[in-house]
């Protein structure tokens, strides 16, 4: 992977906030392209490990079937891939926790890119898709946030978990933890980049389903932040991209790589969403492990500086973002627009305000809307002990409670919406409370105001 460059561009938005926003900026993540997963020389000892590792799988297959064991042999098509990541439950109120990077080299002469949609998001022959964690990718990681899954059932054929997980620069040839699968037609998905002895605890030789745990997701190996290099081989061992447009991918690129999409739901090629809404205790700071500083925040009281954050990815186009920051009787404290630069894959844009002296007490939201989405985040001002909603509740909404919360509540979230309960000694449903999602959720936790995911 990359190494990340991060600029800071101050701007004007649309002066539609009151005076207590005093900044804003947009910062934009930057990739340098240079630097690949694998170098020619490691990616040449990869693809003769693999072929290796194939000749031990003809032999085990050989050794079962002498004594009656069935194998998973087939002269099928190749599968269907699923996304090869997931998220875990404890990573909530979020929409997005990655985003696209490089997809494969597909112009096979030397110091000359393309990829699959005759475009430049690559690097000079890169074999795989790079998925990074976004926004705050350490963090994600240390908290185990999100692991990479087996896109189609197979054999794990090779497994690898020992090496050093926090790389940020690349020196030496440091070890990739990765996992490498055969699947039933014989072409193989290459996972790279583990955390740290958090593959999952199944060994070569031992069957996997598409969908199931395959490790935490680092940046081990080459690599200058934690993601996820996954790459597809075809049965004779070709690279190949799983990405396919078609009247573009194979005809207009003339590519020897996409002839035909491998995915089972094939992710737009630019796929610009809001990943995440925060808020932030100070201005957070991007860069390596030992640099990044999230400064996450929750709780605030009346009186202190508040500093929202939204995390926008693969934005192709500018365009507008409005935003609006809710008190907890419905009024509006602060509402502001701002455009997003195009062609960035990662962008970030942060907003400081000062809350007033005789700010509302209770639960505050953010709001963004964008390209007909919108996205909340919840926090408090005080910490209310007790809460006791009630009454029909339409679209998203959060309870924080410093202590107990006792709902008779009817909600409806519709199709997005997401309803939070969270408090720190005990959440009662009494009769007449009702959820209705029909496709949002509802999630409750024990937790105290400042608690953060």
């Amino acid at each position: 992977m990359k190494n990340l460059l991060f600029i800071i561009l101050f701007f004007t938005t649309t002066k539609l906030y009151s005076q207590q926003h005093f900044s804003s900026k947009l910062i934009n993540v930057t990739e340098n392209k240079y630097i690949p997963c694998q170098t020619a020389e490691e990616l040449k000892k990869e693809n003769a490990m693999v072929a290796a590792a194939k000749k031990q799988k003809k032999i085990r297959d050989a050794a079962k079937l002498k004594n009656g064991i069935p194998v998973n042999q087939s002269t099928a098509a190749h599968p269907l891939l699923i996304w090869p990541m997931k998220i875990s439950e404890s990573y909530d109120m979020q929409y997005k926790y990655f985003v696209k990077g490089n997809f494969v080299d597909e112009n096979l002469a030397e110091d000359q890119i393309r990829d699959f949609g005759c475009g430049g998001r690559t690097y000079d022959g890169h074999d795989a898709s790079d998925i990074s964690l976004y926004p705050f990718a350490w963090r994600m990681m240390d908290k185990m946030h999100v692991y990479a899954v087996a896109a189609a059932p197979g054999e794990i054929i090779f497994r690898e978990s020992s090496g050093y997980d926090k790389n940020c620069e690349v020196a030496g040839t440091p070890t990739s933890n990765r996992i490498i699968i055969e699947h039933a037609d014989g072409s193989t998905t290459r996972y790279h980049h583990f955390k740290q002895e958090a593959v999952t605890p199944k060994q070569e030789g031992d069957w996997v389903e598409a969908g199931e745990f395959l490790g935490f997701i680092g940046s081990s190996g080459r690599s200058s932040g934690p993601h996820l290099h996954f790459a597809v081989y075809d049965n004779n061992d070709n690279a190949i991209e799983p990405y396919f447009l078609p009247g573009i991918s194979g005809i207009l690129c003339s590519t020897p790589y996409s002839t035909e999409s491998w995915w089972q739901n094939q992710p737009l090629f630019w796929d610009a969403q809001i990943n995440r809404i925060m808020t932030h205790s100070a201005e957070p700071v991007f860069g390596c492990w030992n640099e990044e500083e999230v400064y996450a925040k929750n709780y605030f009281l009346p009186g202190d500086n508040l500093y929202t954050g939204i995390a926008i990815t693969e934005s192709s186009i500018a365009e507008n973002i409005s935003c609006s920051v809710y008190m907890p009787n419905g009024g509006v404290f602060a509402n502001w627009t701002f455009s997003t630069n195009a062609f960035q894959p990662r962008q970030y844009k942060f907003d400081g305000f000062t809350l007033p002296a005789n700010a509302l007490t209770g639960t505050w939201q953010v709001r963004a809307t964008y390209r007909g989405n919108t996205y909340y985040h919840h926090f408090t001002v005080g910490c209310p002990g007790s809460l006791t909603p009630s009454g029909t509740v339409i679209g998203s909404k959060a309870y924080i409670s410093g202590n107990t919360i006792s709902s008779t509540a009817a909600h409806n979230t519709g199709s997005t919406g997401k309803v939070m309960y969270q408090a720190q000694n005990s959440i009662e449903f009494k009769p007449g409370f009702q959820a209705t999602t029909s496709g949002g959720f509802l999630k409750t936790r024990l937790a105290g105001c400042n608690y953060t995911e």
